[in-house]
């Protein structure tokens, strides 16, 4: 996956975490994952396409999890449909940052970057499923010390509504556009955030679908796609096992 991907992608994971130690949610929780809304300055609703109404996790599904009740949640080649593969995780070498026009959501993302918090434990699996032009998929467990502010999600949201397209320059000089839409998702925790994304170059198009799950001290990142597409009820049923493996990991 792209420097550019990972950075987009990870920008938002990070705002899911801002303002740790939350006083709760508020109200009753919603059946649907919050998602983007391009047409309005400020996304305010959930994304209402008619489906499934998803119950809420176990409650030590929310407990502050160890590295190796970490390692125990992540999905394994076993926990996958057939024809998926496991892949080594990327080096977590130094990456310089991209630059990203126009100014406006250049000043969002770093907005976003400089309000993060570090997890006190994670763990990352990674998949694919055609080979290096097929598709991927990429979880991440992050656990903190404190409880997350499910509400925060909805910030995130709000910002790449406020920039859904914007252009991205990597070290190499490589433009891409990037574009931000709208998914229908359940809501699989105490909030989720879902949305798709598209990176665009002179050498490729890669579509990806991004869910992020809040619960309790934890944060599930699951990222699904490549050259050939991304399928988001896919997606849905891939993070519906997770959560499931999560919560008999706590249990």
């Amino acid at each position: 996956m792209s420097r550019s991907i990972h950075r987009f992608i990870g920008v938002s994971a990070a705002m899911a975490v801002l303002s740790l130690a939350a006083t709760g949610c508020g109200g009753d929780r919603s059946e649907r994952a919050i998602t983007v809304d391009p047409q309005k300055s400020s996304s305010t609703t959930d994304s209402t396409q008619e489906a499934e109404v998803v119950e809420a996790p176990e409650d030590s599904a929310g407990d502050q999890l160890s590295k190796a009740q970490i390692g125990k949640a992540l999905l394994a080649v076993s926990d996958l449909p057939a024809g998926w593969t496991a892949t080594p995780a990327e080096d977590e070498e130094e990456e310089s940052e991209d630059t990203v026009s126009p100014p406006k959501c250049k000043d969002v993302l770093d907005a976003l970057d400089e309000t993060s918090t570090d997890a006190a434990a994670e763990g990352e699996a990674n998949f694919n499923k055609g080979g290096p032009f097929g598709t991927v998929l990429s979880q991440t467990i992050s656990s903190y010390a404190e409880p997350v502010d499910a509400s925060r999600v909805q910030e995130i949201a709000d910002a790449f509504s406020d920039c859904p397209s914007f252009n991205s320059t990597d070290s190499d000089g490589t433009v891409s556009k990037v574009t931000v839409s709208p998914m229908s998702f359940g809501n699989l925790g105490d909030q989720t955030l879902a949305f798709a994304m598209t990176l665009e170059s002179s050498a490729f198009t890669v579509s990806v679908n991004v869910a992020y799950v809040v619960i309790g001290h934890n944060v599930i990142a699951m990222v699904n796609g490549g050259l050939t597409g991304a399928d988001g009820a896919q997606l849905e049923k891939l993070a519906k096992k997770a959560i499931t493996k999560l919560e008999k990991t706590a249990s």
